[in-house]
C-alpha cells in the first residue's frame, strides 16, 4: 500500500496559465519546481502571449509542457483547455503570478485527502510585495451575484489557520480533483475574464461537492496581467466593466433557483438601479449597454446551460448565498457621494436579506 506522502504526490499535474507573462513567469515556474513537490508533470497553457514568455519556458524550463493557443480568449478559456489537456487526477492551477510556498502543495492534497466531498482546494494568498498582509482567503457568495474575498487585507499574524469550508473561490491558485468533479466543463469560456471563479465555486456546491480553503497552504500573488489587472492599472477599462456586469448577471441567472430569483427580485433590482446610476457617473454607459445586449444575444444559450445546471442541483441555494458588505474596490467609490451611496446601498440590501433569508 502505498504511503500517505506517495498517494498525495501521485498522478498530479500542475498547469500554469499566461498572457504576456514574462516579467514574472519565471520567478512562478522556478518557486513551482522549488516547492517540494514532483509533479507528474507542468503544462503552460499560453493564451496568445506576444512577447518573450514562451521563449522564457522553452530555454529555461525544456521539461515544461506548452499549449501556445493562437487567440487569446481569456483566462476562462485557456483553463479549461488546460482541465482537457492536463493528464492528472488532481490538477493544481496557477496565475502566471502566483508563486506557491514551500509544502504548499502537499497541504492541499492532504486537504482533498482527509475530506471525500471536496473537489477544491484553495490557498491563503499573499501579497507578494507584502507577504505579512491576505489578499483573500477563500470567498463566500454575496446573494447579489459576486464573490466576497475572505480576510481581505488582513494581517497574516493571528489569522485563523484550521481548514474550513467555503461557498466560493477566487482561481489565482486551487487543486482540483478531476474524478470527484466528473465530466461537466470547469469553467464556461463565455466569461473570458472575472468571476468566472465564482461560477466554478456556486457550481461546485450546488452539485453537493464541498471546497476547502487551507490556510496553511500559501502562495504569493504579483501585479497581474497589463490591461486587465486592477492592481496594475489602477482603473477600470471598459473590457472589465463590460465583463463584470455582464458576468454578475451570467451567474445570477444560470445558477439561481426560480424561487431564489423570484424572492430576491427586488434586492437585484435595486443593486442594478445602483449599477446603472454608476455607469452614468463615471461614463461607462457604453459598457454598459454594450453588457445588456451580449446577454440579450446569448439569452438561447444562457437558458440552456441554466437547464444544465439546474437538473444537477443538490444544494439549496440557501446553504450558499449571504448577505454582508459588498466587495466594491475603493476605485468605485472614490468621492464622498459615491462613499454615502455605497453605505446606502449595502444597509439597504442587508436590511432586505435579513428578512428573506429566512424564507429562501
Amino acid at each position: 500500500m502505498a504511503s500517505r506522502e506517495d498517494r498525495t504526490r501521485s498522478n498530479l499535474s500542475a498547469c500554469v496559465i499566461n498572457h504576456d507573462g514574462e516579467a514574472f513567469l519565471e520567478g512562478t515556474l522556478r518557486a513551482l519546481f522549488e516547492e517540494g513537490t514532483a509533479f507528474d508533470e507542468v503544462l503552460l497553457v499560453d493564451d496568445a502571449s506576444k512577447d518573450r514568455s514562451l521563449a522564457i519556458v522553452r530555454e529555461r524550463f525544456p521539461s515544461v509542457r506548452v499549449v501556445a493557443l493562437e487567440e487569446n480568449r481569456g483566462p476562462a478559456f485557456a483553463r479549461q483547455i488546460g482541465f482537457l489537456e492536463a493528464r492528472g487526477d488532481r490538477v493544481l492551477f496557477l496565475d502566471n503570478d502566483v508563486s506557491p510556498l514551500p509544502g504548499s502543495v502537499v497541504l492541499l492534497n492532504e486537504a482533498l485527502d482527509e475530506n471525500p466531498r471536496a473537489v477544491l482546494a484553495v490557498p491563503r494568498v499573499l501579497f507578494a510585495s507584502k507577504p505579512d498582509t491576505i489578499q483573500y482567503d477563500g470567498a463566500r457568495s454575496h446573494f447579489a451575484g459576486v464573490q466576497v474575498p475572505e480576510n481581505e487585507g488582513a494581517p497574516k499574524a493571528g489569522a485563523p489557520a484550521a481548514i474550513r469550508r467555503i461557498d466560493s473561490m477566487i482561481s489565482a491558485c486551487f487543486l482540483l480533483e478531476r474524478s470527484r468533479w466528473g465530466t461537466d466543463p470547469l469553467f464556461d469560456p463565455s466569461f473570458f475574464i472575472y468571476l468566472e471563479d465564482h461560477d466554478l465555486g456556486y457550481r461546485a456546491r450546488l452539485a453537493g461537492h464541498e471546497v476547502l480553503a487551507v490556510p496553511r497552504a500559501e502562495c504569493l500573488h504579483g501585479e497581474g496581467t497589463a490591461g486587465l489587472s486592477l492592481r496594475r492599472s489602477g482603473r477600470y477599462t471598459p473590457r472589465r466593466v463590460r465583463c463584470l456586469i455582464r458576468n454578475r448577471w451570467q451567474v445570477v441567472l444560470r445558477l439561481y433557483s426560480a424561487r431564489t430569483l423570484l424572492l430576491l427580485f427586488p434586492a437585484l433590482l435595486l443593486y442594478e438601479i445602483a449599477q446603472l446610476a454608476v455607469a452614468l457617473r463615471k461614463g461607462w454607459i457604453g459598457p454598459y449597454l454594450g453588457s445588456v445586449a451580449w446577454l440579450l444575444g446569448r439569452s438561447r444559450a444562457l437558458s440552456r446551460e441554466r437547464r444544465r445546471i439546474q437538473s444537477g442541483r443538490k444544494t439549496p441555494d440557501r446553504a450558499i448565498l449571504s448577505g454582508g458588505p459588498l466587495p466594491l474596490r475603493k476605485e468605485m467609490t472614490e468621492g464622498a457621494a459615491e462613499r454615502a451611496g455605497r453605505r446606502m446601498l449595502e444597509g439597504a440590501l442587508d436590511f432586505y436579506w435579513r428578512r428573506i433569508a429566512r424564507v429562501l
